[in-house]
């Protein structure tokens, strides 16, 4: 990923995101979102703290990518997805994990999710 800072229309794929409203209704939908933004928020602190290892960054991001993804935050899960593939041979080096673009997608994914839950 080039560019870290996506619009909401690269960030969110509004038709997704609407069919699980939907399908799931305000209550169960808000539930999501606030457990979403927990584990955004969790990622988020573990992943700006030092000391940061691969095996932390995948394991965050396997625990990332399903809820994003139906929450039709497709960049996050991607890029979550893609992060998770090296869980069975870790790189020794964040720089292969793409690790600053993940924070940026996570940061981004936040406040999407916190604009929902606000208003």
């Amino acid at each position: 990923m080039t560019d870290r800072f996506l619009t909401k229309e690269a960030l969110i794929d509004r038709d997704i995101h609407h069919a699980f409203c939907d399908e799931m209704g305000e209550e169960i939908t808000q539930e999501f979102l606030v457990a979403f933004s927990n584990s955004l928020n969790t990622a988020i602190e573990q992943l700006t703290r030092a000391p940061v290892t691969p095996p932390t960054v995948i394991e965050l991001a396997h625990a990332i990518a399903s809820t994003a993804e139906l929450l039709g935050c497709l960049a996050l899960a991607k890029l979550a997805r893609d992060i998770d593939l090296h869980r069975n041979e870790p790189p020794e080096q964040l720089i292969d994990l793409d690790i600053d673009t993940f924070v940026a997608l996570l940061i981004q994914t936040r406040a999407f999710v916190e604009s929902r839950l606000s208003g």
